[in-house]
């Protein structure tokens, strides 16, 4: 896992537990001093077992990232190409809405910040490296 992840994990004094659900899904809470959330997850292979306070505090900050940048649900829909006019759409957003707001919750104001900051500059210096 990236440094800045296990940094978060261990500033946010985060911990997770984990239900198996169905082969390969596991009902998770992330949980700190701060709060908590419940996220479903699905895993790649019955191997993987069940995901690490990391593994999930990285998915969700990569799911959640693009929301937290898009001004609100019209610049989000134009992002993802969703059509502004579904309902569907717009009940997704909200949902990834909540989510968000429970995430910085869980982590607290500045370890989420530090957090997006750190995955932003770890997608960028990703997206220069030469292949």
């Amino acid at each position: 896992m990236n440094d800045y992840i296990d940094d978060t994990v261990e500033a946010a004094s985060l911990a997770i537990t984990s239900n198996q659900t169905a082969p390969r899904m596991f009902e998770c809470t992330l949980s700190s001093p701060l709060g908590s959330l419940v996220k479903s997850i699905e895993m790649r292979s019955e191997e993987d077992g069940p995901p690490t306070v990391g593994q999930l505090t990285y998915y969700l900050a990569s799911r959640l990232q693009l929301v937290e940048d898009c001004e609100d649900f019209l610049e989000w829909a134009d992002e993802t190409g969703n059509d502004a006019a579904d309902q569907k759409a717009l009940d997704a957003y909200r949902k990834l809405v909540t989510e968000l707001d429970q995430f910085k919750t869980v982590l607290g104001t500045d370890n989420f910040q530090s957090l997006m900051t750190a995955l932003a500059i770890d997608q960028a210096i990703s997206r220069a490296r030469p292949r």
